[in-house]
């Protein structure tokens, strides 16, 4: 691989990890986001079966398990951030390959 080639790829890797640390970044807003719509869904099907909706206190557990995601020391959390880790090092792998 010459010396253009290998910034460029560089260049590359390197903006695909910020894209994906930005995501990271933003990760407690959009959970947040996801909670209020996760816990509409459950609401409207609820009431849609006929069910009475679920009760603040449990759209707030729900809530705040949702947003638990967003933290570091959380297991999903953490299984993401592996799982990103293995595809950035699979995709160095690929292109180390086609060199």
């Amino acid at each position: 691989m010459d010396t253009v080639s290998c910034v460029i790829y560089v260049g590359r890797v390197i903006f695909a990890v910020h894209q994906r640390l930005l995501v990271f970044s933003k990760l407690p807003e959009t959970m947040a986001g996801v909670s209020e719509q996760v816990n509409k869904e459950v609401n409207k099907s609820l009431v849609e079966r006929g069910f009475p909706t679920t009760k603040p206190e449990q759209q707030q557990l729900l809530k705040g398990q949702i947003c638990a995601v967003a933290e570091p020391n959380n297991a999903i959390y953490k299984l993401m951030s592996e799982c990103l880790l293995n595809l950035l090092n699979k995709i160095t792998d690929i292109r180390k390959l086609r060199g």
